[in-house]
């Protein structure tokens, strides 16, 4: 189903719409040991949960290299979350306010689908003259 002005309003697939990033260190030892540690993390949660209960940890290559993708969804169902507080996109996000526009009822933006961007910059530094983020 879409709006007059072409915008998808369907809940089954507004619930999908997502962000992502995929994140590798070109095969560096200490993007290893990240690796590592999610794997450790994995098989820790992999005793607490049923058999099946838990997809296989199974990181993925880039040019070879290893590799994570991380995602977040847009919207959260107010059948996961009644309780849950909207909040709105970010522009850097949502300049035209097209995934605001799908907001309803039944699906909110909340914090847990928000992603915060952040960039290091010699431009800011903090009040010890040191690099800062933002």
């Amino acid at each position: 189903m879409h709006a007059a002005d072409g915008r998808c309003r369907n809940a089954d697939k507004k619930r999908y719409l997502r962000q992502s990033v995929r994140l590798t260190g070109l095969s560096t030892p200490s993007f290893q040991t990240c690796i590592d540690n999610f794997q450790y993390i994995h098989a820790a949660f992999g005793r607490l949960v049923p058999d099946g209960g838990l997809e296989p940890f199974d990181p993925l290559t880039f040019l070879n290299h290893p590799c994570m993708d991380i995602a977040t969804r847009y919207y959260t169902s107010r059948r996961e979350d009644p309780t849950g507080t909207a909040i709105p996109f970010l522009s850097e996000v949502d300049p035209n306010g097209a995934l605001q526009a799908m907001v309803t009822d039944d699906h909110f933006h909340g914090i847990d689908n928000q992603v915060l961007y952040f960039t290091l910059t010699d431009q800011i530094r903090n009040q010890k003259g040191e690099l800062a983020h933002r």
